[in-house]
């Protein structure tokens, strides 16, 4: 089992990997739903166009329905212009995959905090060096996630941690009232 200075770098670098776990996935849905409501927007918006168009060559439209036509043309066309400047696709496929690399990281992260590191110097050097190499490539080829979905996603982190700290562990009885309560 690691030690207590081992233990609270572990603890931090677990932490700090929940977040960005959870801060990745967060911004891939993000960034999906963005591209669902913007493309529903555009063909919306274009099948208004095209239907107006059809309705108006029975006769000879007004000029605020010929208006309605163009206006609607060229919001569809910008909705759809916007839509593929954005990328959020793209964007959203690369979050899922920064989730799936934190989340490994993650994963290892609970391992080593369950089985511990290398007894030996030169070996737990080695290990928290491969790991760290692995964790700051993984940074280094990720998009960055927007700030808003970070800062709340590590403020649920930061309570879900003091809740938990707060809490007995499984299987030990709670002090306080209710424990006198029930003796």
């Amino acid at each position: 089992r690691p030690r207590a200075a081992e233990r609270k770098i572990l603890d931090a670098w677990h932490r700090s990997l929940v977040v960005l776990h959870r801060a990745h996935w967060e911004a891939a849905s993000y960034f999906e739903d963005r591209n669902f409501w913007l493309g529903l927007a555009a063909a919306v918006v274009s099948a208004v166009a095209g239907t107006t168009v059809f309705a108006t060559l029975e006769g000879s439209p007004s000029v605020l329905v010929r208006g309605l036509v163009g206006a609607f043309s060229i919001i569809a066309a910008m909705l759809s212009a916007i839509q593929a400047f954005l990328r959020s696709s793209e964007v959203a496929a690369r979050h899922k995959a920064a989730g799936v690399k934190f989340g490994q990281l993650r994963r290892e992260i609970e391992q080593t905090q369950l089985v511990g590191l290398p007894t030996g110097a030169t070996e737990k050097e080695a290990a928290l060096k491969d790991f760290r190499d692995r964790w700051d490539e993984a940074e280094s080829s990720v998009a960055p996630v927007p700030g808003a979905i970070f800062k709340r996603v590590s403020r649920n982190v930061a309570k879900y941690e003091g809740e938990r700290q707060d809490s007995p562990p499984p299987g030990e009885a709670a002090s306080g009232p209710a424990t006198a309560k029930r003796s």
